[in-house]
């Protein structure tokens, strides 16, 4: 039978609510927001008004058991008050059932690499193109340049590119390159006057044509985003789309150091950064967590803060960085957080 209990909450608004007596189900294996919906309001395709009274839920198809659900149904919020609701995770609702990227707690880990070119049956699959971006310490060599096409401002799927060399053997026909852009600089969280390195975020690749003097030409294979004139141009980086988890060293901890450049925080199936990277003992495969931050606690949001706040598997690295997928969040990532080995982490 499921079990419920009585708590009693505040709904955040913009407005002062006043304290209500919410009814709570602690999730059983099995249970989904329209089951909830169906059972405790009789009204199973009202869950979406379900998942906007839990805002702690970032993704209305991924549920756990032992989350807790706020089953009150919500009186409509008056003119003068609005509940405010900041999505930061990436949704696919597309995605019914149990998410590709998550992982057995049974499970074995790894605990070396596969000798089967990363794939067992305790693989991890990341969602979408795979990862790519990294971290470097210095600007990126390059291999040339993306030239400027007369008013073309940006470059699609499929469409030909032309690169300017730094010299003509830098590319051959039939070559393999990433185009990529490191601009943005990234500081340590912990030290503002401290570089970390630069964010290499990956924007296309594209196989070389042909190449005449100190220009190639190529077609674009493979889009993540916008390809405009000046971007640089390096050897082809494989994206990253199965990870075989691994059992980290429990010495291994450090800093979150950034995210996508178009965020502040980070949730499930993005792409974080660490300050922490082969030097420092990190390898591809481990499972680090960020543990549950007490400040980070939001009113009418109800999260157990037994359980990490969000748990992350280390892509690639670099000497002193490393790249990481979240795969689960029960409460948002920024850059500052600390992280730690799965197994030592409270």
């Amino acid at each position: 039978m499921k079990k419920s209990l009585i708590i009693t909450c505040c709904l955040a608004t913009m407005a002062v609510a006043p304290l209500s007596v919410a009814e709570v189900h602690e999730v059983v294996k099995g249970d989904t927001l329209w089951d909830l919906s169906g059972t405790f309001w009789n009204q199973p395709l009202e869950w979406p008004k379900l998942w906007a009274n839990n805002p702690h839920i970032h993704n209305p198809h991924w549920i756990y058991p032992g989350d807790l659900v706020s089953t009150e149904l919500m009186a409509k919020p008056s003119s003068d008050a609005m509940e405010v609701r900041l999505p930061y995770a990436k949704l696919y609702p597309e995605v019914m059932g149990e998410p590709e990227a998550a992982m057995d707690d049974s499970a074995n880990m790894d605990e070396g690499s596969a000798d089967n070119g990363g794939m067992n049956e305790n693989a991890i699959v990341l969602l979408g193109r795979g990862v790519e971006d990294y971290i470097s310490p210095a600007p990126v060599d390059r291999l040339g340049d993306v030239r400027s096409s007369g008013d073309k401002i940006m470059t699609a799927l499929r469409e030909e590119v032309f690169f300017d060399l730094g010299s003509p053997d830098a590319m051959a026909p039939g070559d393999l390159v990433t185009i990529f852009n490191d601009d943005r600089v990234v500081m340590h969280p912990g030290d503002i006057e401290t570089v970390s390195g630069r964010h290499v975020k990956i924007l296309a690749h594209a196989e070389v044509l042909e190449v005449v003097d100190s220009t190639a030409r190529a077609v674009v294979f493979s889009v993540n985003d916008v390809v405009t004139p000046g971007c640089g141009v390096m050897a082809y980086r494989e994206p990253v789309n199965i990870v075989v988890p691994k059992k980290a060293n429990e010495e291994i901890e450090g800093v979150v150091l950034a995210g996508d450049d178009n965020k502040l925080l980070y949730g499930a199936h993005d792409t974080i950064f660490m300050d922490k990277g082969a030097a420092q003992g990190v390898e591809a495969g481990m499972i680090l967590e960020v543990p549950f931050d007490p400040d980070h606690r939001a009113e009418g949001i109800l999260v157990d803060a037994r359980k990490a706040g969000a748990t992350i598997v280390v892509v690639a690295t670099e000497e002193d960085s490393s790249t990481a997928y979240i795969l689960d969040s029960r409460t948002s990532v920024i850059a500052g957080n600390r992280f730690a080995a799965a197994a030592v982490s409270p």
